[in-house]
Formats: structure tokens, C-alpha cells, sequence
């Protein structure tokens, strides 16, 4: 009776032991304090973003919300491929960030954007930085808004002895005196740094044109059925007789946007209408003094080139950790927006009032005094041209640009753009 006794409880002990080989061992408090949630960033910086502490603020965040950040930055030029290729396969991570708002509808369309309102409801934005889609808003704006502004290289203008121009005929004189200094002193200086690869370079200068000419002509383009386009048409005649009196570089099409912005601080041309958010970078580079930063010759209005959304961050939708990610995102506009201010002295997204510790450049003053006047601001431009034909705007620029199409093909073509 004793032996099968203890061969039952034998029995039962290796089935016991069975059963907890099989079962998964519990964690330790000490093993689940050191689990972290894992989100995935993408960020498209180059030179567009004021100061490093864009890509180490995350580093905090991580020790912040106890969890792990795999942040990944691509080159603004990446981020059409990366999103829309993302958008499509169902990989898109846990944050993202839109640089002008691009897509945003079309993600939103697609039920990939988490409506983020109520995490940044104690985010005091001034006016016009939020925006709302069906009464939600899906981006938490980080960066300040973005103008166009032309950047002139202080070493040439003193080397060559040019003025800055303020009229068209000014802007000739000048394209002048560089072909005659070039061929003095066997250089190749240019007029125009331009790096139209990604069809923005020559739509900016175009831009500038046009609101040089008439200031309420984009206006006009964007919000009426406009049947008197003599002004966009003088605007790209005379960017036509730069072009062939050498005002640009002759790899203007190859050429990507930041190459360009290399090249330019490199002092391969005299000036260059770009985006204000490059001029932290340029100062960077070339030094407070080595360039200047003005309006567009004798323009009195910056055109804003984010009218409609400013630059930020997105949270996906269907991440496992939208709650956190969107948590995240708010405190990273928050922590982003003081540093521009306390140490850039740059625009201040928020209400907030900061104690500056940083000296602000002679180039964002200049910026700040114009924006802080809605007068000196339009938000008029090609930029509001339907997202469906933006890129047969831009390829048809860049069709006029080499020379492939008349102008009266161009104005047909640019016509149905605006107004299809």
C-alpha cells in the first residue's frame, strides 16, 4: 500500500513539475519596472530646424515617459517617398513629422492621423499656428511658421562691390556686373543659387516676381476666377531674360535643395531666395555677418509659406501607444518652442513669456519686425494650388526653366493649374 502511495504522489509531483516548466516565469517587480513601451520617430531636419536640440530632446523625453525612442532622421528631400510609401504599405510609425502639412488631408482621409486636441489643450498657441480639420486637429505644430526671404553672401557683395537691388532693373545691373567680374578675374560667380531638383527653388523666385510686380496679383490668382494673368506671365518674361543673360547655375535642375544651401555658403553665388527657416543654419556656417537677410527688392510683404498648417508632428492613429505618443509629441512642441526663444531668441509659437538667454540675430529681428504686423504678411502664393496639380506646376517650371516650352505653352498649362 506504501509503495503505491508514494508512486501516486511521484506521479503528481512530476506532473506538477511538468506543468510549471511549461508556464511562462513571472517577472519581478524589479524585471516589469525595467519594461519600457517602444515608439518608433520619424523627423525630416536638414537645415531647417534652429538648433541641434531638435534631435537631442528626445533623449529626455525617453527618461520623461520611462520609454524607448528609435528616432530615425531623413532629409526633407526623403519625405514624400518615405511617407506616402508608409501611407501605403501600413508602416508608418508611431510619430511623424509633416513639414508644411503635407498630406495631411490625405492621411487624415485615410484614418492614419490621431485627433490630438485634448493632449495639447494646455498648449497656449497664438493665433493661427493650430488647425482645425472637421473641427479635430491631427498636427502639433513644433516649428514656427515659415517666409520666404532672400539671403545675399556679404564676402561676394564686397569682393564684386555690388548693392543689394531693390527694383527689377537693379537685379539686371547686378547680373551684370558679376558676368563682367567673372570674366576680369576667371571666376563663375552666379546671380541666383538655385537647386530646382525638387521643383521649389524657381517656384519661390517666381513668387517673388510676382508679388514684386503686384502684390495683390497672387490674391487675386488664388481666390477669384482670374482671367488676366499678365502679371504671372511679365514675372516669368523676366525670369527668362536672367536665365539667359547667366543668372543661374547651369545644373539648376540636378540640383537638390540642400546642395544648394551648401553651394550657397560655399560662396558660389551672390544670392539666394530660400525659406526663413534655413537661417539658423546659415548663421551656422557662415557667421552672423556673413550674410544678409532681406525681403525680396522692394517687397513690403513676406509671403508665409505655411499658410494653411504649420510644421509639426503627427501621431498614428493605429499605433499600440497613440495615447503616449501623442503625450510626447505635446511636450516636445512645449520644450522645442522655449529653447527657440530662450536661446535663439527665435518666434515664440505660444502666449508663454520666457527670460531669453541668447542674444537674437540681426536676421531674425528683421523677421520679427515684419511678422508681428499682419500688413507686412500675405498668405498668398502658389502654395494654395490644389495638391492635386502641384506637381504638373512644378514640372511645367521646370519645363519654362530649361527652355523645353514656349512661354504661351507655360501660361496654358500654369492657367489650368490655378484655376482648373
Amino acid at each position: 500500500m506504501k509503495k503505491k502511495l508514494w508512486a501516486c504522489m511521484a506521479v503528481v509531483v512530476l506532473v506538477a513539475t511538468a506543468i510549471g516548466g511549461c508556464s511562462s516565469p513571472v517577472p519581478s517587480e524589479t524585471e516589469q519596472e525595467t519594461q519600457k513601451d517602444s515608439l518608433e520617430v520619424w523627423t525630416f531636419y536638414d537645415c531647417n530646424v534652429p538648433g541641434y536640440y531638435y534631435m537631442f530632446a528626445w533623449d529626455d523625453l525617453e527618461k520623461q515617459y520611462n520609454c524607448t525612442l528609435d528616432v530615425k532622421n531623413f532629409s526633407k528631400a526623403e519625405m514624400d517617398t518615405k511617407l506616402l510609401t508608409a501611407l501605403a504599405t501600413g508602416e508608418l510609425p508611431d510619430i511623424f513629422y509633416l513639414g508644411d502639412g503635407e498630406y495631411v488631408q490625405e492621411f487624415i482621409e485615410a484614418k492614419v492621423c490621431l485627433p490630438v486636441q485634448s493632449y495639447i489643450s494646455d498648449l497656449s498657441y497664438e493665433d493661427g499656428y493650430v488647425t482645425e480639420y472637421s473641427n479635430n486637429v491631427y498636427v502639433v505644430p513644433c516649428t514656427p511658421k515659415k517666409y520666404y526671404v532672400t539671403y545675399y553672401n556679404v564676402s561676394l557683395l564686397e569682393e564684386i562691390g555690388l548693392s543689394i537691388p531693390t527694383s527689377y532693373e537693379e537685379l539686371q545691373k547686378m547680373n551684370r556686373q558679376i558676368q563682367r567680374y567673372n570674366k576680369l578675374n576667371d571666376t563663375d560667380y552666379v546671380l541666383f543659387e538655385c537647386g530646382d531638383k525638387e521643383g521649389e527653388s524657381f517656384d519661390r523666385l517666381l513668387n517673388e516676381m510676382v508679388q514684386y510686380l503686384d502684390e495683390d496679383a497672387w490674391q487675386q490668382y488664388m481666390t477669384d476666377n482670374a482671367k488676366d494673368y499678365s502679371v504671372l506671365k511679365e514675372a516669368a518674361t523676366k525670369l527668362t531674360e536672367l536665365g539667359e543673360d547667366g543668372a543661374f547655375n547651369k545644373n539648376v535642375v540636378q540640383k537638390g535643395h540642400a546642395q544648394a544651401v551648401t553651394d550657397f555658403i560655399g560662396g558660389e553665388a551672390v544670392m539666394m531666395v530660400d525659406s526663413s527657416d534655413i537661417a539658423y543654419h546659415l548663421i551656422q556656417n557662415m557667421g552672423e555677418d556673413g550674410f544678409e537677410m532681406v525681403n525680396f527688392l522692394d517687397n513690403d510683404k513676406l509671403i508665409c509659406e505655411t499658410p494653411d498648417q504649420t510644421p509639426g508632428l503627427c501621431v498614428n492613429a493605429n499605433s499600440d501607444n497613440s495615447g503616449l505618443a501623442a503625450q510626447i509629441c505635446a511636450a516636445y512642441a512645449k520644450r522645442m518652442n522655449e529653447l527657440n526663444v530662450t536661446q535663439q531668441g527665435y518666434l515664440n509659437m505660444l502666449t508663454d513669456d520666457y527670460e531669453q538667454t541668447g542674444t537674437t540675430p540681426k536676421q531674425i529681428d528683421f523677421l520679427k519686425q515684419l511678422v508681428q504686423d499682419d500688413t507686412h504678411v500675405t498668405g498668398y502664393s502658389s502654395i494654395q494650388i490644389d495638391k492635386d496639380n502641384e506637381s504638373l506646376w512644378k514640372a511645367n517650371n521646370k519645363k519654362y526653366l530649361l527652355g523645353d516650352i514656349t512661354l504661351k505653352e507655360y501660361m496654358k498649362t500654369a492657367k489650368d493649374c490655378i484655376n482648373p
